[in-house]
């Protein structure tokens, strides 16, 4: 089931980032992404963001950075910190981005 919400996440975002009418500015998303990781790391009751680079892989200082919006996070890295927080990939991402999960009843 994760492993097809994250194909899914990784689809959608390729799509957004090569559609031609935007919602919101790249630097827009990856600062409210970084915003949500850094608070979904805070909130959690017990990972750190020494522990959540451990676990993804990704350096701790490196992590930092992106949390403060120094640099972005890739499709790839914000998976492995979904994954490693327990959560969906796509929490992670501002609403212009999520999936329509709305669905409509006909009468």
């Amino acid at each position: 089931m994760l492993a097809s919400k994250l194909v899914f996440f990784y689809f959608c975002v390729h799509l957004d980032l090569y559609a031609s009418i935007w919602t919101c500015t790249i630097e827009t998303m990856n600062n409210e992404t970084a915003q949500k990781i850094a608070e979904a790391i805070e909130n959690h009751p017990t990972e750190t963001p020494s522990s959540v680079a451990l676990k993804t892989g990704i350096p701790r200082t490196t992590l930092g950075r992106k949390l403060v919006g120094g640099t972005e996070f890739g499709v790839y890295e914000v998976a492995r910190i979904a994954i490693a927080l327990n959560c969906d990939p796509e929490d992670f991402l501002p609403k212009e981005y999520r999936r329509v999960t709305e669905t409509k009843n006909v009468a």
